[in-house]
């Protein structure tokens, strides 16, 4: 079942989860719309992170922004600074290791914020040549272990897996990485553990044709190994959510999609009370039992997935 919040953008409704998550669900919430205005490097942003700190970490196609509640501070490639981005255009999530630095990519480069430093390294990886793979960068997952998991390769032209030992350099400084697996052609990447097998689902889907995923298995950091595959055109992703190892959650250009993996079938909720709703843009787990759904005309709802 919907219930109705008014229309926000994705920036604010990351500072709704970061703040709400564990406070108590009394309504209505008082928000403060933060733009270009502010200081923000620019409004379109995919990409969030809410770190150990405090601080809010933004991306942009224009650099990246932190926020620390009343200011932003952006940091931009500067070219004759070694330390700063390599580029501006931000294109992964971002992941915190256990040191507090931050982990993500631009189109070319892997980066680390140093934060003792306040600066960043940019880090590449090689072929079998020794020669810097000038290839798109996507981050994807920091496990328990360290291992910084990416796709590196242009989505339509056969990319492979990679993990990164966040926590291991040679004597030259270079990060220990391995090439594990090639990887479907699709797009995006997400992952789904599942806590009684401690087994990570590596999963992918196109971001623009329609829905599918090719999913690899990997336990106790064990190369992956293909597990299943499926498409469908029925309709067109935006965002997806892990209820666990068989279960999705998708948002679609149809409403909001409820997804067995095991069974190949899916249960469509696309009704506000007798309004149809399409064209989710974005959706964020709220608690075990809510979703918040971000949409094209009815603004913010949220599901509940026990009504």
């Amino acid at each position: 079942m919907f219930s109705k919040l008014r229309r926000i953008n994705n920036i604010c409704l990351f500072l709704l989860i970061s703040c709400v998550a564990t406070a108590q669900s009394n309504l209505p919430f008082h928000f403060n719309e933060y733009g270009s205005s502010n200081g923000l490097s620019s409004v379109y942003s995919t990409f969030f992170l809410k770190d150990s700190r405090g601080f809010v970490w933004i991306s942009s196609t224009e650099g990246l922004n932190r926020f620390d509640g009343q200011r932003v501070k952006v940091y931009k490639n500067i070219p004759t600074d070694s330390t700063s981005l390599y580029d501006n255009n931000i294109q992964s999530p971002f992941f915190e290791d256990n040191k507090g630095d931050i982990w993500f990519c631009t189109a070319y480069y892997l980066h680390r914020y140093k934060r003792a430093t306040d600066n960043f390294e940019r880090i590449w990886i090689a072929d079998n040549d020794n020669q810097r793979i000038p290839s798109e960068f996507y981050a994807f997952d920091l496990d328990t272990e360290g291992y910084l998991w990416l796709r590196i390769g242009a989505w339509n032209a056969n990319p492979r897996l990679y993990k990164l030992n966040t926590k291991k350099q040679n004597a030259n400084g270079q990060y220990e990485y391995h090439n594990v697996s090639e990887f479907n052609g699709y797009r995006t990447v997400r992952t789904a553990i599942d806590k009684k097998t401690n087994s990570y689902s590596i999963y992918s889907y196109p971001s623009k044709s329609g829905f599918g995923f090719t999913e690899y298995i990997r336990n106790n950091n064990v190369n992956p190994k293909l597990e299943s595959s499926y498409f469908t055109d029925k309709f067109k992703i935006r965002a997806v959510l892990t209820q666990d190892s068989i279960n999705l959650w998708l948002a679609t250009d149809k409403g909001l999609v409820s997804f067995d993996k095991k069974q190949k079938t899916f249960k469509i909720f696309d009704k506000y009370n007798s309004t149809l709703i399409h064209n989710l843009l974005n959706a964020v787990e709220w608690r075990d039992d809510k979703i918040i759904i971000s949409t094209e005309k009815e603004g913010i709802l949220f599901f509940d997935k026990k009504s």
